[in-house]
């Protein structure tokens, strides 16, 4: 609703999702959250809601950004409400793929006759 052309760096992503692959092939374990806190002059400090989804962490500071330098607060509070719903689902998405991955790789290393040096992390 109050997304318009973006005459700042709103393209400029502080990760990419190439670059996010390479931080999780070396520690896949590794749980990765993402969050922006926001301060646009004369507007209330922001933060994004805390998510596993890169992608989604990119469209949220962008919209917060956006809405709060054009003073529409009320808007810019309602999509928090709906982005902490999404990261949710986020976050128990992740949760369930490491856990899953853990799973599996305890039984292929039982399989192998290996036991692992550290417990997976769940």
């Amino acid at each position: 609703p109050f997304l318009g052309p973006a005459n700042t760096l709103d393209g400029c992503v502080p990760l990419t999702e190439s670059e996010l692959w390479e931080v999780m092939a070396e520690d896949p374990f590794t749980p990765m959250h993402f969050c922006t806190d926001i301060n646009v002059v004369g507007a209330a400090r922001k933060q994004t809601a805390w998510t596993t989804s890169l992608e989604h962490h990119n469209e949220w500071r962008v919209l917060i950004r956006q809405g709060l330098e054009k003073n529409q607060v009320e808007l810019v509070d309602a999509a928090k409400d709906a982005m902490k719903v999404v990261a949710l689902q986020d976050r128990t998405k992740a949760l369930a793929l490491r856990t899953r991955a853990a799973t599996r790789m305890q039984a292929e290393l039982r399989r192998r006759g290996v036991a692992p040096a550290v417990p997976p992390p769940f």
